[in-house]
């Protein structure tokens, strides 16, 4: 209870502090500007999800705050670092990461505790986007101790790297691309908590429309199956002027042949010169229930 009341008592002090949100992001802390913060993140996420079975509902909600900082060393050295801390539902949790990144020219080194190459088309923790991350997005594989290597071309960018992923060497690689309007990334990784997990995933954006796919192989250590799932998130704007999207975010799992994921509805999304964030109603067939969001965040 103390530690809600310290985290609520932090939060109404940024938002008081009105001269704070003009420097949210990019804030030089050092007289050479080697160390810079990145992004100071703090949200909350709520909804009400009304069962269409029985007069009942639920209120989850999420609590976030996050800092990410960056001390660039010299021209082709730099230190990373963020720390994200959530409150959900009662439950806290910690997600970070610190890394070292090596470049020149166009190639780099990255190791340490970070993003995959898989990772990467993942939204980043202390962000909005993964505060309110898809379900589709959530099944590509969060970030873990190892090392990666990419190179930049004139077509776009290529990545491979191993990590450890409780304690077992899992591969990856991302390849990402611009094609006129259409901006494309591919990733797959191997490996991991069991040698025969797999998953392949693709992110693609033009104009209005953004769509995640993953195709994603699975050991259940408690079924002991081998759980195949498809999964697909697609997001389109109805209308710029109202800023108003709809989305549909969907799974199937070939293995038991059910759907683990069955939701879409609309968004509204808003904008002050203080907050951002949107109103959202959908329903979701997994859980048989009209769902309300509200998602209020710096």
């Amino acid at each position: 209870m103390m530690k809600m009341k310290r985290i609520i008592m932090i939060i109404t002090i940024a938002l008081l502090s009105k001269g704070v949100f003009a420097q949210i992001q990019k804030i030089i802390c050092t007289d050479d500007s080697s160390v810079v913060i990145n992004n100071v993140y703090l949200g909350v996420l709520n909804s009400v999800n009304f069962s269409t079975k029985e007069m009942t509902f639920t209120s989850p909600y999420s609590l976030r705050a996050a800092a990410m900082v960056t001390w660039h060393v010299n021209k082709w050295a730099e230190f990373k670092t963020f720390a994200v801390y959530t409150r959900a539902d009662g439950a806290d949790a910690v997600n970070n990461q610190f890394y070292v990144n090596l470049h020149r020219k166009n190639w780099s080194l990255t190791f340490g505790k970070m993003a995959t190459p898989a990772t990467e088309i993942r939204p980043l923790p202390p962000t909005a986007d993964d505060h309110f991350i898809t379900w589709t997005e959530a099944q590509i594989p969060g970030s873990a101790l190892g090392a990666k290597i990419g190179y930049n071309t004139s077509f776009g960018n290529i990545k491979i790297g191993v990590a450890a992923r409780n304690k077992q060497p899992e591969f990856s690689i991302h390849l990402g691309t611009k094609i006129r309007k259409d901006t494309i990334h591919i990733v797959g990784s191997v490996g991991g908590e069991n040698k025969a997990n797999y998953v392949i995933g693709l992110t693609h954006r033009r104009n209005r429309l953004y769509q995640v796919a993953a195709f994603k192989q699975t050991f259940n250590k408690k079924s002991l199956n081998d759980d195949k799932m498809i999964c697909y998130f697609v997001n389109y704007k109805i209308s710029k002027s109202l800023k108003l999207d709809c989305y549909l975010d969907a799974g199937y799992n070939i293995s038991i042949k059910k759907s683990p994921r069955l939701e879409g509805g609309v968004i509204k999304n808003f904008k002050s010169a203080l907050f951002k964030g949107l109103i959202a109603l959908g329903y979701a067939n997994e859980e048989q229930a009209i769902k309300g969001y509200l998602f209020v965040h710096l």
